[in-house]
C-alpha cells in the first residue's frame, strides 16, 4: 500500500461522517481536503518517477515537509517571536530521529530535522541540549585543533627568536660599550694584540739593539702571540727635561688627560721590594719614560725614623755608608706614576748575620729582617709620600741569601762553588714561605708579583748551580702558596715541606729551626731590643695566612727573558739596554693586567 493512496483513503473515510454540513463545519475544511488530495498524488507520481520507495524514511520526511509547508496552522505557528519559539521549542522532550510530524501538540511527536541527502544521518540542526555520550571529535575539529596547534607553536618560536635578537642586540651593545670604554682607557688596543694570556711566558728570543730602546723586545715564537710596544707608547709623551721631583707630591686630577696613548696608568703606585735588581730597574725606567728620580738619603725628608735598638746604631759609627742601599723614588707627572723602591738584606735574621761580616758592610742600615723592614721603612716611606695603597707589589730575594752562604761557607773553610746543602734549601723555602706572607699581610688585596733570578756570570757569590736551584725552589713555593689559595675552604695556611729533611743525608734540621730551637728562651728576649721575635716566622701561618692566600701571587719572568745575555752584565748588574727596558715592558703589561681587573 503506497503512501499516496493511504493519505486519500484517510481522507475519504475521514470526511464524510465527521464533517456534518451546518455551521460548525466551515466550508473550507472541503478545500483543505482537496489540496491535501492533490498534494499526496503529487508525491506519488514523484516518487514513482524517481524510483524511491514510499515506505523508506526519506518519503515520510518529505511529504511531512511537504505538509508543514501548505498547513495554514503551522503558517501561524511560524508567525510567532523568536523569543516566544525558542521559549516553547525548550520545553519539548526530544526522541529517537526516526521521524517527523507536522504536529507539536503533543512533546512526545517531536522530532530533529534530518538532512535532505540520501548518504547523510546526521542531523543539520538539534534544538535541544546533547548529552555527554553523544559528543565525538569529528574531522573537522581535530583539524582545527592541529591547526590552533600549529598556530601556537608559530607564535612561540618567533617570539622567542625575537627575544633572542633582542638580547643578542643588547649583548652587542654592551660590548660596544665596553669596547667604547677600553679604548677610552687605553686598554682595547693593548689587549686585542694577541691569543696567548702572556706573552712573557711563551717560549722566544729576545731582540737586542744597544742604540735604539724600542727593538729591545721579547719575541714570542708563536706568530699568534706578540708582546704590546707599552714602553714606546709611554715614551711619546716623555719630557725631554724632567722637572725635579719635589716630595711629596701634589695632589692631582683624579681624570686622566685624553691626549695620554697610556691613560689607565694614570695615578698608579708600585712598590719595588727586593735587592739592587729592583733598584737599577726603577733607575732605568724613569729614564726612558722621562720620570724624575730621587734617592731617599738618611737626611731626605721623606726617610723614615732611623731604627733604634741600643746594638745595630753601634755597628755605624766606624764604618762610610753609601746610598746603594736607600729607597728610591720614579715619578712620571703626565702620568701621576710612582715607583718605590726599599732595599732589604736577604731572608736571614739579626742572629745569623752575627756569624757572618753583613753589619760591617758599608751597605747595611738597620733592621735586618724581612718583616721589620716591612714594619720600619716600608710602610713610613709610604705614609709620607701619600702612596699608602699601592697597585702592584714586586717582590724578590736570592743574591744576598747567596752572599750569606758564600759568607758562612768561607768562614767553615769550605767550598763556595758546591750544591746547595738540603739544611739550606729547607731554609730558603721556610724563610721565603713566611716573608711572602708577610709582604701579602702588609698589602692585603694587592697583586704581587715575584721576579725570577737572573743568571749573572759566574762569581763566587753567584755560582751557577746556587743561582738554579734557588730560582727553581722559588718558583715551587709560589706555587705552592698559589694552590693552598685555590683550595676550597681553606683556613689556614700548612704548606707541605718542599724539601724533604730526609734529602741528602743531613741531620734533618735547617739553620734557623737549629738555632732557633736551642736559644729560643734567650733569642726572644733579645729580639725585643733588636727586633721582631725569632717565634715569628714560626707562627705566621697562623695569623697572616687568609690575607695572603687570597691574592695570587704572578711570576716576573725576566729572570728567565735574560738567560744569554751574560755577556752585557757588569757583574750583577744588567745594563739598560735590553735589561732595563725589557723589565719596563714586562711591569707596564702586568700594570695593565691590574687596570682590567678594576673594572670588574
Amino acid at each position: 500500500m503506497t503512501l499516496a493512496s493511504a493519505a486519500v483513503g484517510l481522507l475519504s473515510s475521514s470526511s464524510s461522517p465527521s464533517l456534518p454540513e451546518n455551521h460548525d463545519n466551515p466550508p473550507h475544511h472541503s478545500e483543505f481536503r482537496a489540496s491535501w488530495a492533490a498534494v499526496a498524488q503529487h508525491m506519488t507520481d514523484q516518487l514513482h518517477r524517481h524510483s524511491i520507495q514510499p515506505d523508506s524514511t526519506f518519503a515520510r520526511n518529505l511529504a511531512n515537509a511537504r505538509g508543514f509547508s501548505q498547513n495554514p496552522r503551522w503558517k501561524r505557528h511560524a508567525s510567532l517571536d523568536g523569543a516566544a519559539f525558542r521559549q516553547r521549542a525548550s520545553s519539548f522532550q526530544y526522541d529517537s530521529p526516526s521521524g517527523l510530524t507536522p504536529y507539536y501538540d503533543s512533546p512526545d511527536e517531536e522530532k530533529r530535522f534530518l538532512s535532505d541527502f540520501p548518504s547523510s544521518r546526521s542531523s543539520v540542526f538539534s534544538l535541544g541540549p546533547r548529552s555527554p555520550d553523544s559528543l565525538t571529535f569529528r574531522r573537522p575539529t581535530r583539524r582545527r585543533n592541529l591547526v590552533l596547534v600549529g598556530v601556537a607553536l608559530g607564535v612561540l618560536f618567533l617570539t622567542a627568536t625575537l627575544i633572542a635578537s633582542s638580547k643578542k642586540r643588547i649583548v652587542r651593545k654592551k660590548l660596544e660599550a665596553a669596547k667604547d670604554l677600553l679604548e677610552d682607557l687605553g686598554l682595547f688596543s693593548a689587549f686585542g694584540h694577541s691569543s696567548c694570556d702572556n706573552p712573557y711566558h711563551e717560549l722566544g728570543h729576545l731582540t737586542v739593539d744597544q742604540h735604539e730602546p724600542t727593538l729591545n723586545r721579547w719575541i714570542p715564537y708563536d706568530t699568534t702571540c706578540t708582546t704590546p710596544e707599552l714602553m714606546a707608547e709611554l715614551r711619546k709623551t716623555a719630557p725631554t727635561n724632567p722637572p725635579r721631583l719635589i716630595l711629596p707630591t701634589p695632589p692631582k686630577s683624579k681624570a686622566p688627560s685624553s691626549e695620554l696613548p697610556l691613560p689607565w696608568l694614570y695615578g698608579k703606585t708600585v712598590l719595588l721590594f727586593g735587592d739592587h735588581v729592583e733598584r737599577f730597574h726603577n733607575k732605568d725606567f724613569c729614564e726612558f719614560s722621562g720620570g724624575a728620580f730621587e734617592v731617599i738619603t738618611a737626611d731626605h725628608p721623606m726617610s723614615p725614623p732611623p731604627f733604634l735598638n741600643g746594638i745595630d746604631e753601634k755597628f755605624g759609627r766606624d764604618k762610610e755608608f753609601t746610598d746603594a742601599s736607600r729607597p728610591t723614588v720614579c715619578y712620571l707627572d703626565q702620568y701621576d706614576l710612582m715607583v718605590v723602591t726599599v732595599f732589604h738584606f736577604g731572608l736571614a735574621n739579626r742572629i745569623e748575620f752575627e756569624h757572618e761580616h753583613l753589619l760591617q758592610d758599608q751597605h747595611f742600615y738597620p733592621p735586618v729582617a724581612v718583616q721589620d723592614r716591612l714594619s720600619h721603612i716600608v710602610r713610613p716611606l709610604l705614609k709620607s709620600l701619600n702612596r699608602t695603597s699601592p697597585d702592584l707589589v714586586e717582590f724578590s730575594s736570592g743574591f744576598w741569601d747567596l752572599r750569606h752562604f758564600t759568607a758562612l761557607d768561607e768562614r767553615a773553610q769550605k767550598d763556595p762553588f758546591g750544591e746547595l746543602s738540603n739544611e739550606r734549601l729547607q731554609w730558603y723555602s721556610h724563610r721565603l714561605s713566611n716573608s711572602l706572607m708577610d709582604v701579602g699581610a702588609m698589602f692585603p688585596g694587592v697583586p704581587l708579583l715575584w721576579r725570577s733570578m737572573h743568571q749573572p756570570p759566574r762569581a763566587q757569590e753567584t755560582p751557577f748551580s746556587r743561582v738554579a736551584a734557588l730560582d727553581q725552589l722559588g718558583r715551587k713555593i709560589v706555587a705552592n702558596l698559589n694552590k693552598v689559595r685555590r683550595r676550597s675552604g681553606s683556613r689556614t695556611l700548612a704548606l707541605p715541606p718542599v724539601v724533604s729533611a730526609s734529602q741528602g743525608g743531613s741531620k734533618g734540621k735547617a739553620i734557623a729551626n737549629d738555632r732557633d730551637s736551642t736559644h729560643e728562651p734567650f733569642l726572644n728576649r733579645v729580639k725585643q731590643r733588636i727586633g721582631a721575635p725569632v717565634a715569628h716566622h714560626d707562627q705566621a701561618a697562623s695569623s697572616d695566612t687568609q690575607k695572603v692566600v687570597m691574592g695570587e701571587i704572578r711570576i716576573d719572568e725576566w729572570g728567565a727573558l735574560m738567560l744569554g745575555q751574560e755577556h752585557l752584565m757588569n757583574g750583577m748588574h744588567t745594563p739598560p739596554l735590553p735589561g732595563g727596558y725589557v723589565w719596563g715592558d714586562v711591569l707596564l703589561y702586568e700594570l695593565r693586567r691590574v687596570s682590567l681587573a678594576t673594572l670588574d
